[in-house]
């Protein structure tokens, strides 16, 4: 859906609210058009950024892991990092959450080069930094308020005044950018109704036994998202361990995840940003920075069962990441492989077929066939779900044709049922193909299945 909206839109049309109730950061999505401009819209000039991000993400967390924790506690955030189940999963999507991902760990970076050096071209690097990232990421906004909180408690507790109207400085020019970007993209998505009703569930409920259930099961589902669900229990635990150990250690960085978390659970409870799946991505680089540092402060106890206790947290931790990055690998979860379906049609076409296409298959049929369309008037597509009496109108009107493609993907169950029973009493299915996520059915009306147009021998 993102992709046809980069597709087909102009510069400027980006600018305005997405289709398809689309939301994403405008750089990014400026980015992406200014590729696919050059080098010609593809699956891979549109999965490039992501890509990209990617690797530089695991690049800066390397080096962000070496400078904050011991040797072979960074060498294990690494390793968690690099198979880490949502990290693979979005990288060579065309979807934002990877540049969200590069963000935090740019942030981070500039925030630990600040806390190191001080000198004003690190705090102008931070602060010319967390103006660009706004663009880029919409949760970047809680990665600044955790990086500014943690600074502002450091300068008051060491009483430094110039350093304070600095801060001072780089929060105001934080604001600037972030009030710049809500005029121009933001209101849109925080007045989207379809959103708040789809994410509701998502939002933080401030009403007592709830919030406590709510953070228990959401707190499950990031790390879930970070290490894998088998996984999920052991690497919460380090992660609340690690973060007692860096209070100890290294406070400002455990103020920093505080403050992070914390900005993230009150745009939650507004009902402005929702926290679950591929939105806490952003979480992964600091989610993965505690589990290390909790799971090396075991291993650290010097006893042979606290040794014991680590290797088995983490080799646990490890194999629930790369079993879950294997298996969506190998069978990629939001797969929807419609082109080998549409050259099905386009090789079978007859004069008089009709072609319906269901809700959850428009975005990608639009995308695919927007430079070679199919003749006009031969489509027809639902922009709702294909149920009640919306279905049977449609039907009546198609089920005539010559022939009657159906094209789904995603489909749901009782979609797939009303089709059925649609089909049932008025036409005959004469062909079937099935590809990941995805199916085609051929429906002939009035006449007994032998008695048919012959298909394809690809037919199933």
């Amino acid at each position: 859906m993102l992709a046809l909206n980069i597709a087909t839109r102009s510069w400027s049309g980006l600018l305005e609210p997405l289709e398809w109730n689309q939301g994403a950061p405008l750089g990014y999505l400026l980015l992406v058009k200014g590729i696919t401009q050059w080098a010609g819209i593809s699956e891979g000039s549109l999965r490039s950024v992501s890509f990209l991000c990617s690797l530089a993400s695991l690049a800066g967390f390397a080096v962000l892991s070496w400078r904050l924790l011991p040797p072979w506690a960074a060498v294990g955030a690494i390793a968690l990092y690099s198979i880490s189940p949502g990290l693979v999963s979005y990288a060579g999507e065309c979807k934002q959450y990877a540049c969200d991902t590069v963000v935090t760990v740019g942030l981070l970076l500039l925030a630990e080069r600040l806390q190191r050096h001080g000198s004003w071209h690190a705090m102008l690097g931070m602060a010319l930094g967390g103006m660009a990232a706004l663009w880029f990421s919409h949760p970047a906004a809680f990665v600044l308020a955790g990086i500014g909180v943690s600074f502002l408690i450091q300068t008051v507790h060491q009483k430094q005044v110039r350093r304070f109207l600095s801060l001072a400085l780089m929060g105001l020019s934080w604001m600037m950018s972030f009030s710049v970007l809500y005029f121009l993209h933001l209101r849109y998505l925080a007045h989207n109704d379809y959103l708040q009703r789809y994410w509701q569930e998502h939002f933080l409920p401030l009403t007592g036994l709830g919030t406590v259930t709510w953070l228990w099961d959401h707190g499950l589902g990031w790390c879930a998202v970070t290490v894998g669900s088998s996984g999920a229990l052991v690497g919460g635990g380090l992660a609340i361990w690690g973060g007692i150990v860096l209070g100890r250690t290294r406070r400002e960085w455990t103020i920093l995840v505080v403050g992070v978390v914390g900005a993230a659970l009150v745009a939650a409870a507004g009902h402005r940003y929702p926290l679950a799946g591929r939105m806490v991505l952003f979480l992964t680089p600091l989610l993965i920075l505690l589990m290390a540092a909790g799971g090396w402060s075991i291993w650290r106890m010097c006893t042979p069962q606290a040794s014991l206790i680590a290797a088995f947290l983490l080799v646990t931790v490890l194999l629930s990441a790369a079993s879950q990055s294997f298996r969506e690998c190998r069978r990629p979860s939001r797969s929807e492989e419609i082109r080998p379906l549409l050259e099905v049609v386009r090789q079978q076409w007859r004069n008089g077929d009709k072609v319906l296409v269901l809700r959850s298959a428009l975005p990608a049929f639009l995308f695919y066939t927007h430079e070679t369309p199919f003749p006009p008037g031969v489509v027809w597509a639902n922009s709702e779900r294909f149920i009640g009496g919306q279905a049977w109108e449609q039907w009546q009107r198609l089920r005539t044709s010559a022939r009657l493609w159906v094209l789904a993907s995603h489909y749901r169950s009782e979609e797939e049922a009303v089709i059925r029973t649609l089909a049932e009493g008025t036409a005959h299915l004469v062909g079937e193909w099935h590809e990941s996520g995805a199916w085609l059915r051929c429906y002939v009306p009035g006449c007994p299945v032998q008695e048919s147009p012959a298909l394809g021998k690809d037919a199933q």
